[in-house]
């Protein structure tokens, strides 16, 4: 039995190697680096996309505070 696992993705058709002794390790099945890349890109964008939603928030808490204060006099 061969110490190396030769897996393919099918999408990108790779080919990649891992040794059979980091998965009896428990380190888990390696997976496609250009697939792992391309789910980072989409982690990341949905954060920054979550970071801008949460400025514009933020932004109109302040305005909606603003607003309260200046209406109630107490500027």
């Amino acid at each position: 039995m061969s110490d190396i696992n030769v897996m393919r993705c099918t999408i990108h058709d790779l080919r990649f190697e891992q040794p059979n002794s980091w998965y009896n390790k428990g380190l888990g099945e390696a997976g496609c680096l250009m697939c792992m890349a391309e789910r980072l890109k989409a982690t990341r964008d949905d954060l920054d996309k979550a970071i801008a939603h949460r400025k514009v928030l933020l932004q109109a808490i302040d305005l909606k505070l603003t607003l309260q204060t200046v209406e109630a006099g107490w500027s």
